[in-house]
């Protein structure tokens, strides 16, 4: 056991290291040279505890030009720049189209859920969660940003057009009436929803008016039909 400048330290391999200095500061590294102050960087598994939630304790992360990151095994959590945009890597987001219209889909009532005619086409999907069937599979519980817009073509005397977006927990459904006419129907949908972890969420269109099937779900590279998401908190 050593005392030096009110630090009370036993340093031993394999033993313990316990620095106090009471109501003193501690500092480490806080000369003005430059230089690498590694903490817990060993290839064996590390328990880290960094601050307190005793009382009136604070934390105060600072960082200069050279940005900040938290990193886990899988790769950067967080990125965030001297200027302060923070980016999410590994954050659930998707966005995928219909590439091409699934033609006499609706019309007198019938469902037709996006993706299970033609596979929809992934503008990107961070964290793999959905699949070109129009699923949606929620990695983690929380609360989830989902928006869906759709562009149903054809109708003769069409006069609805409702829109779903289905999720384990409750349906949130919009739906667009208008005069019985032959113009298109375009149906949006946006919602934050609560999902559990291993929930799912698709898209649902019906259409109403006509007599038959004639209604048509059009598909392009520009997105008129569309499922996108990500989560929020």
């Amino acid at each position: 056991m050593a005392t030096q400048n009110g630090w009370n330290n036993k340093i031993s391999t394999g033993s313990a290291i316990t620095l106090n200095c009471g109501t003193n500061a501690l500092n480490i590294s806080s000369d003005a040279s430059a230089g690498a102050v590694n903490l817990a960087t060993g290839a064996a598994p590390k328990v880290v505890t960094l601050g307190s939630t005793n009382a009136a304790s604070s934390l105060d992360l600072q960082y200069g030009t050279a940005d900040f990151s938290l990193a886990s095994a899988t790769g950067n959590v967080m990125v965030a720049l001297d200027s302060g945009e923070v980016t999410e890597p590994l954050q659930p987001a998707f966005s995928a189209y219909l590439p091409s219209a699934d033609l006499n889909q609706t019309g007198t009532g019938t469902a037709y859920d996006l993706g299970t005619v033609t596979a929809l086409r992934e503008i990107f999907d961070q964290n793999a969660d959905f699949n070109v069937n129009g699923t949606f599979t929620a990695p983690v519980t929380g609360k989830y940003q989902l928006n869906t817009t759709a562009l149903a073509t054809g109708p003769t005397t069409g006069s609805a057009i409702v829109h779903e977006i289905k999720t384990s927990n409750r349906t949130y459904a919009y739906a667009f009436y208008r005069a019985a006419g032959s113009s298109n129907l375009t149906g949006t949908n946006s919602v934050l929803a609560d999902m559990d972890a291993g929930d799912t969420a698709f898209v649902r269109i019906i259409t109403y008016g006509d007599s038959a099937d004639t209604v048509d779900i059009a598909g392009t590279a520009n997105s008129v039909t569309s499922f996108s998401g990500c989560l929020v908190c």
